[in-house]
Formats: structure tokens, C-alpha cells, sequence
């Protein structure tokens, strides 16, 4: 493969697979990889990309698929940040997904990010909204992929739409639709820190699963922000 250095470059994308692992364990190039586990079922081979830490910045990224959760652990315990590639989860996979949130919010052993909670959380305790299309890198005003050939596409999910969804001014127009429908998202509290992440393309998804993921990410946030508080104001009075 040949290297180059585009201004922009967030990352370099590698299918991590038994018949690439290999390859990818004897990489050496100083530029950060996003590593994907197609299967999550494979994630026995993250134990050969522990060395990659070594030469550069690795993150891996996850499918939403039945038992992903193993694969998500294994990662955290190597050390690996882990990126879920979400899509709309049918309800069976709710409860994987919470069990994976409660990992990252609670096991002390977790020190490397778990997007899209890492990066939510954060904006929640900021109180300063970003929507999971910019966590999850797909909104195209910000984002692009670009192919070894020199191709050009739009990020994520919406690389497979036939007609092209626009790009600077997606993001907008797509929240505005939403809006003007009043339906789920017009009375979603979280709807600033989602911004109808899950309605695309399916109008019709139902995101009852997914806001209960969102209530406790605030209601850690809250927490968080409390107890901060309550940490600096005694603090203070110990001081005098």
C-alpha cells in the first residue's frame, strides 16, 4: 500500500479480518488506524494488534452485531479505544448496548474511549450538544472517505444512498425535516446530542431502546457535575 499524507487525514481504515491480521501486525507507519472487526466474533485478534500501540494511534471499530459486547470488552481490557458502528438496533441488541454503556461508565479498568459514549457523555456534562453524526464521524460536512484509488464518498450510511443526501448543508436540513414532522424527535429531550442520528434512512424507527441509553448518559452527567461540585465547595471549606 502506498502512504500519503493528505491534509485532513483523520485516519487510515483497515479490514481486520484472519486473512489481514497478519499484515496489520507488522505495520509500522506513525499514522493512526481505525481497525474494523467485521466479525465481531474475530475479536480473538485484537490480541495481535496490541504491539500496534507501539508505532501509532489504533482504534477499533465494532458492529452492532450479537455479541459484540465480548469483542468491546476484550478491546478495553487491551488498552484498545473502540468505536461501536451504530445503526438503528433492533430491540434484542438494547440490552448488549446498555450492558456495554454500564462498562464504560462504571469499570475502573476502562481507560480508553467508547465512542459514541465517550464523546456523549462529555457534551451532556458540558452541557454543550453534539450529535452522534459528528461522534460517529458521518456528517458529510465534516467528513470524507477516500479511497486508495483517489475516490471520493460520503461517510458512513450515507455512502449508500443512490442519490447523493447533499453535504455542508445535510446535517440542517435533515434535523429540520425531522422537526417539522412532530414526531419522536419534536419532543426528544436528547434530540441536541442525537440529531435524528437513528431516523435515517427509516423514519419509522422506533427509539425507545436507544433513548434509555441517552437517559443515563444525562443522568451520569448530572451526577458527575454534582458531585464535582460538592468536591470543590468542601474543597474550599477545608481550606479556611
Amino acid at each position: 500500500m502506498s502512504l500519503v499524507h493528505p491534509g485532513g487525514l483523520l485516519h487510515i481504515e483497515l479490514p481486520l479480518s484472519p486473512s489481514t491480521v497478519e499484515e496489520i501486525a507488522e505495520w509500522r507507519q506513525p499514522v493512526p488506524l481505525h481497525l474494523v472487526l467485521s466479525e465481531p466474533r474475530d475479536y480473538p485478534l485484537l490480541y495481535r494488534c496490541t504491539a500496534l500501540l507501539d508505532h501509532c494511534p489504533v482504534r477499533v471499530a465494532i458492529p452492532l452485531i450479537a455479541g459484540f459486547a465480548r469483542a468491546v470488552r476484550l478491546a478495553a481490557s487491551l488498552d484498545l479505544p473502540v468505536k461501536l458502528d451504530l445503526v438503528p438496533p433492533p430491540p434484542q441488541l438494547i440490552d448488549e448496548l446498555v450492558d456495554v454503556l454500564d462498562l464504560y461508565l462504571h469499570r475502573s479498568t476502562v481507560a480508553q474511549p467508547i465512542e459514541p459514549f465517550h464523546s456523549s457523555l462529555l457534551a451532556f456534562f458540558h452541557q454543550e450538544p453534539l450529535t452522534l453524526w459528528s461522534i460517529q464521524e458521518e456528517d458529510p460536512a465534516l467528513f470524507r472517505v477516500v479511497a486508495e484509488n483517489g475516490d471520493e464518498r460520503l461517510p458512513g450510511r450515507l455512502a449508500s444512498e443512490r442519490s447523493s443526501p447533499g453535504s455542508g448543508d445535510f446535517l440542517d436540513v435533515w434535523r429540520g425535516g425531522l422537526l417539522a414532522e412532530q414526531g419522536e424527535c419534536a419532543s426528544c429531550p436528547h434530540f441536541d446530542y442525537c440529531g435524528g442520528y437513528f431516523k435515517w434512512p427509516d423514519r419509522s424507527f422506533s427509539c425507545i431502546g436507544v433513548r434509555t441509553l441517552f437517559d443515563r448518559l444525562s443522568l451520569a452527567a448530572a451526577e458527575l457535575r454534582h458531585d464535582l461540585a460538592a468536591f470543590s465547595s468542601e474543597g474550599v471549606e477545608d481550606s479556611r
